[in-house]
């Protein structure tokens, strides 16, 4: 938010609003659903609901791009995080860095992807590196997991 846009986690919590929609049609519950007991589950899900979520994960890539557009366009936040906390590929490799450092520093390294667990063995994906120049600057680092959210929306 001190970068220049309170918007975008807002429309963020709309989209949050309607999955914990989702989430209190199963189970009652919002938060805390027990949901999931010893042997099965509570009830069976609601008549409908899996059409609404699949209603909603149809658009929701494009609300990604509205949400992507309001940030990556707006000039404060470029302003603030273009050129800035500068970190070359050279650097993140002498600093041991890792994760969205690593690959905002053009690092095309993903653990996920070298030693998959849990299902990222079943997942197809590219590792999404920062794009911009130069390398390794804040606005490149925040560019890198927004690649990967691509991959999983």
């Amino acid at each position: 938010m001190d970068v220049g846009g309170l918007t975008p986690f807002l429309w963020g919590f709309e989209e949050r609003e309607k999955l914990m929609e989702f989430y209190e049609r199963v189970s009652g519950a919002r938060l805390h659903s027990a949901y999931v007991r010893p042997g099965g589950v509570s009830q069976d899900l609601p008549v409908g609901l899996l059409d609404d979520i699949y209603m909603w994960a149809t658009q929701f890539g494009d609300r990604i791009d509205e949400v992507e557009e309001l940030v990556t366009d707006n000039r404060i936040w470029q302003a603030r995080t273009k050129d800035v906390g500068v970190v070359t590929a050279d650097d993140a490799m002498n600093y041991s860095l890792s994760g969205v450092m690593l690959r905002g520093s053009g690092i095309p390294f993903d653990i996920r992807k070298s030693q998959p667990y849990d299902a990222y063995d079943l997942v197809d994906f590219d590792v999404a590196v920062g794009y911009c120049v130069p390398e390794g600057e804040t606005y490149t680092a925040i560019e890198a997991p927004k690649g990967e959210m691509a991959v999983y929306v």
